[in-house]
């Protein structure tokens, strides 16, 4: 079993030209580090904490895919939103058409849940389950730190234009 933790970090959610950026890390049983990302997002302001989370994800899942189908992942996120996106609400919005039936408009970050949805189509060894944001578990905490990382980088992008 691998566990891949998630996270998105946001500076300036809801205001104009926000930078975002996100953390990933994958560990094995005996908490040894596989894998670790952490990278800024979306430089032309249309970063939110949401989008942030669901790059986590959009990585892990292109990190799963090379990993090989013989094993099996836990990806956890403290993102309710994509959680439940993710576990319960894609499936019904893709039976739809796309359509979320209460706004009869495509889902909020369309482009990502595509993406998503394309990566957990064929994908029987990943789950997907929630963990508590900013509490006693190291490794969320760690991909939180290399989320807010990602922001920094996007910051020094930004200041050098």
């Amino acid at each position: 079993m691998i566990y891949i933790f998630t996270d998105g970090s946001c500076s300036g959610n809801g205001k104009e030209n926000p930078l975002g950026g996100y953390g990933v890390v994958a560990v094995d049983e005996q908490d040894n580090i596989l894998y670790e990302n952490s990278k800024p997002i979306e430089m032309d302001g249309t970063a939110t904490n949401n989008r942030a989370e669901l790059w986590a994800i959009v990585d892990a899942l292109q990190w799963i895919e090379q990993q090989g189908s013989s094993l099996y992942f836990t990806i956890y996120s403290d993102s309710a939103y994509c959680v439940n996106m993710i576990n319960n609400w894609m499936a019904g919005w893709k039976r739809n058409n796309w359509i979320v039936p209460s706004t009869k408009k495509e889902p909020a970050n369309f482009d990502l849940v595509k993406i998503i949805d394309e990566h957990m189509t064929f994908a029987s060894n990943i789950t997907l389950e929630k963990v508590k944001g900013h509490s006693t578990n190291k490794w969320n905490n760690y991909a939180d730190k290399l989320a807010v990382q990602g922001t920094e980088k996007a910051k020094n992008i930004v200041d050098k234009k």
